[in-house]
C-alpha cells in the first residue's frame, strides 16, 4: 500500500517502506558504535572497544552487500542519479539567493539533491573504511584465524591506516552533518521514522513527473 488516510483523514504516501527504514537505522547504529569506538578511546573512554569495533564492521559490510543488491535489482538505481535539471536548479537557487537573497524552492523527486549527495559521499567514505578496516582485520586475532603483523610491509600498513583514518574523520563529518539537517527539516526524519508523508508535502517539495509514490 503506498496511499492511506491519516486519522485525520488527510491522504498519505508512502516515501520509504518497513524495510528500507530498518536498512537505514541499522546502518545508524553499525556507524555510531564504530564512531564511539573508535574515537571515545582516543578521548580517555578506557573499555574493551576491538571486538565490538570489527564485530560492528562485518555487520556493516553486511548490510552495505544486501542493500546494494537490493538496490540494483529490486529498485530503481536510477532515482539515486544526479540529473541535469537538478543542477540547473540548484544553480538557479543560488543565483537567487546571492542577488536578492531569496530562497528559490524547486520540488525534486523522492530525494532531493542534498540528500544524493550527502549518500554519495556517505557512500564513497564507507567504502573506503571498509575496504582498509577489512584489511586491518589481518592484523588482529579472531575466532577464525591468528593475527598477521608481517602480511603488509610497514609503509603499506601506515598507508592502509592513514586511509582508514581519513575515511573515518569524514564519516564522522557527515554524521554530524546528516544529523543536524534530519533535526532542522523534522518532517525528513519523521518520514523516515514513520515512512509516510503527506500529500500536501508531496505537492509542495516533489515533482510528480520525477516521482510518483506507486512507483
Amino acid at each position: 500500500m503506498t496511499k492511506k488516510n491519516n486519522e485525520l483523514g488527510r491522504v498519505m504516501f508512502l516515501k520509504h517502506s518497513l524495510i528500507d527504514r530498518v536498512i537505514h537505522w541499522l546502518f545508524a547504529i553499525c556507524t555510531f558504535v564504530l564512531i564511539i569506538t573508535s574515537f571515545f578511546p582516543i578521548l580517555g573512554f578506557n573499555f574493551s572497544w576491538l571486538f565490538i569495533h570489527w564485530f560492528s564492521g562485518l555487520v556493516l559490510v553486511f548490510l552495505v552487500i544486501f542493500h546494494s543488491l537490493r538496490v540494483i535489482f529490486f529498485q530503481q538505481l536510477q532515482s539515486m542519479f544526479i540529473s541535469k535539471s537538478e543542477l540547473i536548479n540548484f544553480v538557479k537557487s543560488l543565483l537567487l539567493f546571492f542577488k536578492s537573497f531569496k530562497s528559490f524552492r524547486y520540488r525534486s523527486g523522492k530525494y532531493s539533491l542534498s540528500s544524493k549527495l550527502v549518500h554519495h559521499i556517505f557512500t564513497l567514505f564507507i567504502l573506503i573504511t571498509i575496504a582498509t578496516g577489512l584489511l586491518m582485520m589481518i592484523k588482529i586475532d579472531s575466532p577464525f584465524w591468528d593475527g598477521n603483523l608481517y602480511f603488509f610491509s610497514e609503509g603499506l600498513w601506515g598507508l592502509i591506516y592513514t586511509f582508514h583514518d581519513i575515511g573515518a574523520l569524514f564519516l564522522l563529518t557527515i554524521v554530524i552533518i546528516h544529523v543536524y539537517f534530519g533535526i532542522v527539516r523534522i518532517r525528513l526524519l519523521k518520514s523516515m521514522v514513520t515512512g509516510w508523508i503527506s500529500k500536501d508535502e508531496y505537492e509542495k517539495y516533489h515533482d510528480e513527473n520525477l516521482w510518483k509514490p506507486d512507483d
